[in-house]
């Protein structure tokens, strides 16, 4: 009788936690848009905006994301991770760069929200594909909004 009530206790555990931990997971899935805040100083000029789509997929999280308004465009995501509320990825352009007639490719951002309802707080890191760990690269802050 006392394993039957230990595994009724579990039972009784799995019914309240399982739920919470796969509701908390499932609130990244969506269509989200992510606008800068705070001082325009170390925000890249020619990005306004990056919406993205966050999908659930049977081996976990796939996403798309586009930089506004045009360069560096289309990104191709990877790296999603999540857990708990915390949301992470990385979005890589396919587009890259001259300065002084020197091509560099391309614009690696990686991205660090924390989920609350359809509201997200996050920080995009900008680097580059050539440097993806710049010890220089600064993070910026955002807040994204869930589309509906």
């Amino acid at each position: 009788m006392e394993a039957h009530t230990k595994f009724s206790r579990l039972v009784a555990i799995a019914a309240v936690v399982l739920p919470a931990i796969l509701s908390a997971q499932a609130n990244a899935v969506g269509n989200w848009k992510a606008v800068f805040v705070g001082p325009m100083g170390p925000r890249p000029q020619m990005v306004d905006a990056v919406t993205f789509t966050i999908q659930a997929t049977s081996s976990g999280f796939t996403g798309t994301a586009r930089a506004e308004p045009e360069w560096p465009g289309d990104l191709d995501v990877s790296d999603v991770k999540l857990e708990g509320d915390q949301l992470k990825f990385t979005a890589t352009g396919r587009t890259g760069w001259s300065v002084n007639g020197q091509y560099h490719c391309c614009p690696r951002l990686v991205f660090v929200g924390t989920i609350k309802d359809d509201e997200m707080t996050l920080t995009m890191t900008w680097t580059s594909t050539e440097r993806p760990d710049d010890p220089s690269a600064r993070s910026v802050p955002m807040e994204a909004k869930r589309s509906r």
